[in-house]
């Protein structure tokens, strides 16, 4: 976060609650690497997409 990068996290017990995709972090499901894959191919195929969810996770 302080260094201006996106946030992957896990939808874990409570971090839904404190974490929010408005907030620049991209929730996935611990069990679901499919999605994790996507997430990932995702934001290295959108270096803007990374700049301005890194810029909003600040």
């Amino acid at each position: 976060m302080a260094s201006g990068l996106p946030v992957i996290v896990c939808a874990t017990a409570g971090v839904a609650e404190i974490v929010s995709p408005e907030s620049g972090f991209v929730l996935t499901d611990q069990t679901d690497e499919k999605c994790l894959f996507q997430i990932l191919q995702v934001l290295s195929d959108n270096p803007q997409k990374c700049q301005v969810l890194g810029k909003v996770a600040r």
